[in-house]
């Protein structure tokens, strides 16, 4: 999960301009732990939600750098723990919002969500 982490906050970061904000939830949702990572970048094409998560693809020609790997591993590691990882458009504005869902492993006592956010780029 460490990686996965990683790979989302990272690419919310990347793609997030100054004064934006990235947020970082955490909930436990019936027998699951969702994770929830939102930013106010520029979003992500309805066309493009699924084909991000495949190997070697990457967003367009202002890309920011990588290999186009980071969310291909980031849906292998969440899959073989049997979860499931996704994105949608950030209800509340520009941007996007990656959710994580695994399943929880005995009672962690998160009854509530844990919210955090924070400015990128300063």
């Amino acid at each position: 999960m460490f990686q996965v982490m990683t790979n989302l906050i990272a690419n919310a970061i990347r793609f997030t301009p100054c004064g934006g904000t990235v947020t970082l939830e955490a909930a436990q949702v019936g027998g699951d732990l969702r994770i929830t990572v939102s930013d106010t970048g520029e979003g992500i094409a309805e066309d493009m939600r699924e084909a991000i998560f495949e190997r070697f693809r990457q967003m367009g020609k202002n890309d920011q750098g990588g290999l186009g790997l980071g969310l291909y591993i980031s849906k292998c590691l969440v899959k073989a723990q049997g979860g499931h990882i996704w994105v949608e458009e950030n209800p509340m504005g520009p941007g996007s919002v990656f959710h994580v869902t695994i399943p929880a492993i005995g009672d962690r006592g998160l009854t509530r969500p844990a919210i955090s956010a924070f400015s990128p780029r300063v």
